[in-house]
């Protein structure tokens, strides 16, 4: 009989390991999101990445099984995979009986965790701020080159030859760059212990600032905004440390004026505070009427004084709620990850109404778990909430990739502190 498989705080692994790990798993994140395989009606196929990350779980499996070691890593760990596996279970079931949901959301999900491993065996915070630092360079670079309309990119809706508008860089959409932004800049400003370094947090301060400019993302300005709040605190009461956060609020003011003038986003933004949004909603919520069973988006209304990305959202959130709403079994497991779509545009909406309140809960315990990790991964999951608010962040490739692997690293510095 072969003996019981132990656990143990960590994945063993040497150096050379570690090192090929992180190499492969940072350049995932850098790679552009290319379809090998499309998928009929979705917007990611089978690319490169997934057969890499197979590899990297078949590693993983067998240091395992060699090992007879059990890995636990963290309990933000344990939660996300958790929740990873209940999603898996609970849509299978979604499929099986009603025809809703797709299994390749939980699945990727999953893949996202080898992720976590990699950041877990950065023993050296070197290596974190050495990717951060070249993921946001590149994407300026091609950002420029597509505000320009130099150049085009891949997206999560495949190749686009024009991105002048809002570019993207090498990531899925410019959503997706703004809030890789916040979680670089956080991590910056929450993990460096060094005040002479303090001009290296201001470059990072103002490359990630100008991401967030050229990609007109609202809601990620919200939460630079946080961020740089939850900064004045953090640096606590010395005259330097205060006199350094309120460096950073003139500074974001004045870029903020930019964001408006050059982004556009003033004009864009002009009905945001409209009370005819919150009509809306109610409106298109009461014309609705019975669902069905047919998961088919309402028309959007035409509203002249309402905010026409709000009205979007308002279309697909008054459906999703309703048909959630409809049964209480959905309520409970949800309709299934994926029944939405490509996007419902709004990440707490879709984890309910698609995981159900046992996943939103399940969800919930791996961030809470994430935030006792320290005060970098506290400022992490703040991003992770605010960009939830307004986009599927959770279901983001390449956002999530670089989440799990800052948390990955700060659960390894807060077992070895």
């Amino acid at each position: 009989m072969s003996p019981a498989m132990n656990y143990k705080p960590s994945l063993p692994a040497s150096k050379s390991t570690a090192a090929i790990m992180a190499g492969i798993g940072f350049f995932l994140v850098l790679l552009p999101k290319i379809n090998l395989v499309s998928v009929e009606n979705q917007s990611a196929g089978l690319r490169i990445d997934d057969f890499v990350i197979s590899l990297l779980f078949a590693g993983v499996i067998g240091a395992i099984l060699q090992h007879r070691t059990l890995p636990t890593y963290s309990r933000a760990a344990n939660m996300y995979l958790l929740f990873c596996i209940y999603s898996l279970c609970a849509t299978s079931f979604d499929i099986y009986f009603y025809g809703y949901g797709n299994i390749l959301y939980p699945i990727r999900l999953i893949e996202y965790f080898i992720f976590f491993i990699v950041g877990y065996n950065c023993s050296h915070k070197k290596q974190i701020a050495g990717f951060l630092t070249f993921f946001l360079c590149l994407n300026i670079l091609v950002s420029t080159l597509q505000l320009k309309g130099i150049i085009g990119g891949f997206g999560s809706e495949g190749f686009s030859s024009e991105a002048s508008d809002r570019p993207f860089g090498t990531t899925g959409g410019p959503w997706e760059l703004a809030a890789i932004a916040n979680l670089a800049f956080v991590f910056f400003a929450f993990e460096s212990r060094d005040s002479k370094k303090i001009q290296n947090l201001l470059i990072g301060f103002l490359a990630t600032t100008f991401i967030i400019i050229i990609t007109k993302s609202r809601i990620a300005l919200l939460a630079h905004v946080v961020a740089v709040i939850m900064l004045l605190r953090h640096r606590g009461n010395s005259l330097a440390s205060i006199l350094i956060p309120l460096f950073f609020v003139a500074t974001f003011s004045y870029l903020v004026i930019l964001f408006n003038i050059l982004g556009g986003v003033g004009e864009r933004s002009e009905s945001l505070f409209s009370l005819t949004n919150l009509y809306a909603f109610q409106d298109m919520y009461e014309k609705l009427g019975s669902v069905g069973k047919v998961i088919n988006f309402p028309d959007i209304q035409q509203l002249s004084d309402a905010d026409t990305s709000w009205l979007i959202r308002v279309a697909k959130w008054a459906f999703a709620f309703k048909f959630w709403a409809s049964s209480w079994l959905y309520i409970l497991i949800g309709v299934g990850a994926g029944a939405w779509g490509v996007a419902l545009d709004g990440g707490l909406l879709r984890l309910f109404t698609e995981n159900g309140i046992i996943g939103g809960i399940l969800y919930f315990a791996f961030m809470r778990s994430a935030v006792k990790q320290g005060s970098v991964s506290f400022a992490l999951t703040v991003m992770l909430f605010i960009n939830m608010l307004m986009i599927d962040i959770y279901i983001a490739y390449k956002f999530m990739a670089t989440l799990l692997i800052l948390l990955g690293y700060t659960a390894r510095e807060r077992e070895y502190s």
